[in-house]
């Protein structure tokens, strides 16, 4: 009869133990936000690259810039509440860049002309979140043109889609 007690309480305590572990929340796509601010953004990266200087000994160049945009996504726990656990969001960030090239046709004054080129991309980023929820992920994305317009203004980010998620947050 001892035995018996004993075994049921062994296994009345393994269960309750079973039913503590994993009491995490699932995080979706769904629920992400609830739990997370996410940032993104992007800056020129790589080499300086410069085109034809200009006609006439003026001493600027028809065409500079940078090879490279660094696009960056960063994951900021909205609490520090709770603790997370084998997180990876992959989001997709889209914009647009101007890149330029110089053209081998003459302007009017000798020089090269400086052909504007507008593209747009679209990119991948894994983001891991470490224990307290934080975490962050680029990606380099190579001009088409070679070279990005020396100008912040133009590149830009239209906006990020959340396209998976997995992990778990608890209290």
């Amino acid at each position: 009869m001892k035995k018996t007690i004993a075994l049921a309480l062994v296994l009345i305590s393994l269960l309750a133990l079973c039913s503590c572990g994993g009491s995490g929340t699932k995080l979706t796509k769904d629920n992400l936000t609830t739990y997370f601010n996410v940032k993104t953004g992007a800056y020129q990266t790589g080499d300086l690259v410069y085109g034809d200087r200009s006609p006439h000994g003026q001493g600027y160049y028809t065409c500079a810039g940078y090879e490279k945009i660094k696009v960056y996504c960063k994951l900021e726990p909205i609490s520090s509440n709770f603790t997370y656990s084998g997180v990876e969001v992959v989001i997709r960030v889209s914009g647009n860049y101007m890149g330029c090239d110089d053209i081998a046709e003459s302007n009017d004054y000798g020089g090269t002309v400086t052909d504007y080129l507008p593209k747009s991309f679209s990119e991948t980023i894994t983001v891991k979140v470490d224990i307290s929820g934080k975490g962050e992920g680029y990606k380099e994305i190579s001009v088409e043109s070679g070279k990005l317009v020396d100008d912040s203004t133009k590149y830009t980010l239209d906006d990020y889609q959340i396209v998976s998620v997995k992990g778990t947050v608890e209290k």
